[in-house]
């Protein structure tokens, strides 16, 4: 059995139809829409005359006077030295005596910071969870009063050593 529409009632038949009175209804109030809005040049016009008195003044030239400045001079040529002999080595007498000076020693090694026994990072498959899971934990936490009422959040990581005695 096929369901045919009833034609009279199809909207996909009547969608050209549809279309365009919608068309001509938009373009006649659109042209209504600009044929009553009045135009902004068809109203009283009213012309003010406004006169402002202007004051001037004659302000006298200045000349400067500037100096000539001075040409550059003409670069030196270089003379030809007519002693070719090299300079007599110099010699710089020792003022202070070296051999009263001790030996420094090294600096002391920086303090080692104790932060707990070195772990080396041992990977797992599955993280550890805690007894009752983190539900029991979030039940029987307090938070303070200004974290509440600030809306703060956060998370908190914790590393710890537990060793085979469960110290």
């Amino acid at each position: 059995m096929i369901i045919r529409q009833n034609p009279e009632v199809s909207l996909k038949l009547k969608y050209p139809l549809i279309l365009r009175v919608g068309l001509v209804f938009t373009l006649l109030g659109m042209i209504l829409l600009f044929a009553l809005i009045p135009k902004p040049g068809e109203g009283d016009r009213i012309q003010k005359e406004i006169r402002i008195e202007i004051e001037t003044v004659d302000i006298p030239v200045i000349e400067q006077q500037m100096e000539a400045a001075k040409p550059p001079s003409r670069p030196s040529i270089p003379i030809e030295v007519e002693n070719d002999d090299l300079l007599d080595d110099v010699t710089i007498e020792m003022t202070t005596d070296i051999s009263s000076y001790e030996a420094w020693d090294a600096p002391p090694p920086p303090p080692e910071e104790d932060d707990g026994p070195r772990v080396r990072f041992i990977p797992y498959d599955e993280a550890p969870e805690p007894i009752g899971g983190f539900l029991a934990i979030q039940r029987n936490v307090i938070y303070p009063e200004i974290a509440q009422e600030a809306g703060i959040e956060g998370t908190v990581v914790v590393q710890a050593f537990v060793n085979e005695f469960g110290k």
